[in-house]
């Protein structure tokens, strides 16, 4: 879905309760409202044609040398805010991890074990509940 503004998943109020989202969609939403707040709608969409965000759930690493061919240095903002939109969506502080792979790593670990008791994650980082 190369090219377009990634929307999250709705709800019945327009959006899902942040516990009811795999931690995937967070990743994707965080990445998407950083670079719309750094660039604005138009030239995030074209990042998301050049460099698909969906990357970032695999090999962040990958998605961040992407970043940093486009924008060089600046890259470093974009992660910046991508670290901490994440942690905003999620209620999760942020960690002393120095990488958006480590960083996603961390907060996936932690969003996933949050409520044990009633959710537990797939490998791919979604969330299901237990019954």
């Amino acid at each position: 879905m190369q090219g377009a503004i990634l929307q999250p998943p709705s709800g019945v109020h327009g959006r899902m309760s942040i516990l009811d989202r795999s931690f995937d969609d967070i990743v994707l939403e965080a990445i998407n409202e950083s670079l719309i707040s750094i660039f604005g709608e138009e030239t995030a969409r074209s990042v998301n044609f050049y460099i698909d965000p969906n990357i970032a759930l695999t090999d962040a690493e990958a998605y961040v040398k992407a970043l940093r061919r486009m924008f060089m240095e600046g890259a470093n903002v974009i992660v910046v805010g991508i670290c901490e939109r994440i942690s905003q969506l999620t209620g999760l502080g942020k960690s002393g991890v120095s990488s958006l792979g480590e960083f996603i790593r961390d907060v996936r670990g932690r969003y996933v074990n949050q409520d044990g008791a009633n959710r537990h994650g797939t490998d791919d980082g979604t969330m299901i509940s237990a019954r």
